[in-house]
C-alpha cells in the first residue's frame, strides 16, 4: 500500500516528503504549505500547532541502531497503528468512492429507464400520428380518384356533347347547303 494524502481533494499518492499532523493525518508536498498557513488539519478540523507537524522525507529509512529494545518497539506499534490509520482512511475513501459510484450508477440507470419511458412514449405517440396520417393520406388518395374518375367522365360527356353539336352543326351545314343547292335548281 502506498501513502496517499489524507486531503480528499488531492489524494494523490506521496512520493517524495511528507507532513505528518499530530492526529496522524498525513499530506502530500503540494498540500502541506496549505496545511502549515492554516494551521488546521484539512482532515479532522483539528487545530494545529507549527511546532507539532512532522516534515520527513519518505526515501531515507529512519536509523534506529542504538536505540533500546523497549523504544525500538514503542517506535514500531507507532509506525503500525499510524499505517493501520492510514489502511482504515483509504477503505474508508474507497467506499465512500464506492457508495457515490454506486449512487451516480443507481441515478444514472432511472435516467436511463426515464428516457426510455420517455422514448417508447413518443414512438408509440409517432406510430399513432403516422397511422392517422397514412389513414389520412389514403381517403384523400381515394378522393383524388374518385375526382379523377368524375373529371375522366364529365371530360368524355363533354367530348361526346361536343361531337353531336359538331355532327348537328355539319348536319345543319349539309342541310344548309342541300336547301341552298335544291332551291337554285
Amino acid at each position: 500500500m502506498h501513502l496517499r494524502c489524507n486531503n480528499l481533494r488531492c489524494h494523490t499518492t506521496i512520493q517524495k516528503y511528507i507532513l505528518i499532523t499530530p492526529c496522524s493525518h498525513i499530506y502530500c508536498e503540494s498540500c502541506s504549505p496549505k496545511i502549515q498557513s492554516m494551521q488546521m488539519c484539512i482532515a479532522c478540523k483539528t487545530t494545529i500547532r507549527p511546532d507539532d507537524l512532522i516534515v520527513q522525507e519518505l526515501t531515507k529509512p529512519p536509523s534506529i541502531v542504538g536505540y533500546p529494545p523497549d523504544d525500538i518497539l514503542e517506535c514500531a506499534r507507532d509506525a503500525i497503528s499510524f499505517w493501520m490509520y492510514q489502511a482504515q482512511q483509504q477503505e474508508y475513501v474507497m467506499k465512500s468512492m464506492a457508495e457515490n459510484t454506486r449512487a451516480d450508477a443507481e441515478k444514472a440507470a432511472q435516467d436511463l429507464k426515464a428516457c426510455r419511458l420517455k422514448a417508447a412514449i413518443e414512438k408509440r405517440n409517432m406510430k399513432s400520428r403516422v397511422r392517422k396520417l397514412e389513414s389520412s393520406l389514403k381517403r384523400e388518395r381515394e378522393n383524388v380518384y374518385d375526382l379523377s374518375m368524375m373529371l375522366r367522365e364529365k371530360a368524355d360527356e363533354y367530348k361526346r356533347q361536343q361531337m353531336r353539336r359538331e355532327r348537328k352543326e355539319m348536319n345543319m351545314m349539309s342541310y344548309e347547303g342541300c336547301d341552298s343547292t335544291c332551291e337554285e335548281q
